[in-house]
């Protein structure tokens, strides 16, 4: 990201495409964002979307059935099973998470406790995605999460290792560096196929005997929508097929939606007012909670939330590809701007330079909590260049974090309620501890200092307290093996920090 960093305003600024070194998925040839349009008018026999993100997890090594991370059939399940019933599913989310923060973020109301970030949310996140995809009891088997979440969390690296080999060296050497992916990936599935079997045996035993919609009623999860689209589309249900996808959107759903999560807890407890901001936060989610206990009108109802996960995500996006393709056409594709580019090479727009451009983000390095609430605060203003759009999950030239047009992430609904939801809940319950502030930088290592006494010494600027992320793969993941100490609130008291 360095490199571009480095040439955004000589060629991007400049209508230019220049060519992005990248030592994971090959080289790419990034665009000015004026050929957005162009990008995304581009059928998928041209270029495609899929075939960068198939490259990017190294899907014929890391999973046993590769094939279905390019099923049409799994954004299906997502936009419309999994993104319209996401109110029914609610109360079992609330208890996930009740249960989640009670026993990893504590119940002490005198003693602190530690929490490692990015460890604690994965399983907590593991643990709510896994209650709407597979339901009780199999949603809080250890084996079945820690399988889920290390497989979510090694799958990046090990598809970074075997993307920086050689093509003549993968299959000799992608295989045992995938060892540990397809060991997690078969331990899913001796876990899970054995309850499809069972649920598909008695599925189809009530259809039988009295058809698909007689009031039999069976669990509202991923595996019931599975077997009624096999029934619907007339097909036999395939067992190790319906197990296959499960694993893939287990993936998907936990990997990205922990990663901003803790993220988001980073930024927070980093922030030069952090108690100022969860208190601000607080009193939001006090507002939007009924006395009745959450409900999807509710959590709509938290723009400064919504717009803190939004800035989080700006800055610390999971991914760098924004809009980046693929070109399948065998007779390769020719740039608005004339250039030729062949079979197999990459192009798009990368989300850094969108992400940080001044034009549209004042002081785009700053991580401004309430940068896309609107004037009255709700999160509601006009999409202009110097005014980007203010919902978390709303896509747009320069905000490319799910990236954008008909790519789009499908599960960002899902995510952002959840998102939202665990914030809040966390907010209510706890207190998080501000992260220090940084030792003195001694002047003689300044700029401002060169040539100056050593001895005296100035603060780093109060953002550079925040842990850094690490680029792995393309990925910028949270700083592994730091923990925040969360306190828990007792009601009426004030900040325990």
């Amino acid at each position: 990201m360095v490199a571009y960093n480095t040439n955004k305003d000589q060629y991007s600024r400049q209508n230019k495409p220049f060519i992005l070194p990248n030592l994971f998925t090959g080289h790419e040839v990034i665009l000015p964002m004026k050929d957005m349009p162009w990008l995304l008018r581009q059928p998928n026999h041209i270029l495609n979307q899929h075939q960068v993100n198939f490259e990017f997890m190294r899907a014929d090594y890391t999973m046993l059935d590769h094939r279905i991370t390019a099923e049409k059939r799994l954004a299906t399940f997502i936009r419309h099973s999994l993104t319209h019933d996401l109110e029914s599913h609610l109360e079992a989310v609330l208890e996930e998470i009740d249960l989640g923060l009670r026993e990893f973020c504590g119940t002490d109301k005198t003693t602190p406790k530690r929490v490692q970030v990015f460890d604690v949310m994965i399983i907590i996140v593991g643990r709510i995605v896994s209650r709407v995809l597979v339901g009780l009891p199999l949603c809080r088997d250890p084996a079945y999460i820690n399988a889920s979440t290390h497989f979510a969390k090694s799958i990046v690296i090990t598809a970074g290792l075997v993307n920086m080999l050689p093509g003549w060296l993968r299959p000799i050497l992608g295989p045992l560096i995938t060892v540990y992916d397809r060991m997690q990936s078969r331990k899913l599935t001796n876990i899970i196929l054995p309850l499809v079997r069972k649920r598909a045996a008695a599925f189809h035993r009530d259809a039988d005997s009295s058809g698909p919609k007689s009031g039999a009623t069976h669990p509202n999860d991923y595996i019931t929508w599975a077997l009624h689209d096999s029934l619907s589309n007339s097909t036999p249900p395939s067992t190790s097929l319906i197990t296959s996808r499960l694993i893939v959107l287990s993936f998907a759903g936990i990997h990205s939606t922990a990663i901003t999560l803790a993220n988001a807890l980073f930024d927070i407890a980093a922030h030069p007012s952090s108690p100022q901001l969860q208190h601000s936060l607080r009193n939001e989610a006090h507002a939007a909670k009924p006395p009745n206990g959450w409900t999807r009108a509710a959590i709509s109802k938290l723009p400064k939330t919504d717009s803190l996960f939004r800035e989080s995500l700006r800055l610390w996006g999971i991914g760098s590809h924004g809009v980046t393709k693929a070109v399948v056409g065998r007779e390769g594709v020719r740039l608005s701007s004339g250039e030729y580019l062949p079979y197999g090479a990459k192009v798009g727009i990368a989300s850094y330079g969108p992400h940080h451009d001044e034009r549209v983000y004042p002081g785009p390095e700053r991580f401004e909590p309430e940068r896309f609430l609107g004037e009255d605060g709700d999160g509601e203003d006009d999409d202009d260049i110097s005014n980007a759009p203010r919902s978390f999950v709303t896509t747009g030239p320069y905000f490319l974090a799910f990236s954008h047009g008909r790519n789009s992430c499908p599960g960002r609904f899902f995510a952002s309620q959840h998102l939202k939801l665990l914030l809040a809940e966390m907010m209510l319950r706890y207190d998080i501890e501000p992260l220090p502030l940084p030792l003195p930088l001694p002047l003689s290592l300044s700029e401002e200092g060169k040539g100056k006494e050593k001895g005296k010494g100035k603060w780093n600027e109060e953002g550079k307290r925040r842990p850094e992320n690490l680029w792995i793969n393309n990925t910028l993941t949270p700083p592994g093996g730091v923990g925040l100490r969360f306190a828990v609130r007792e009601k009426g008291m004030g900040g325990r920090f």
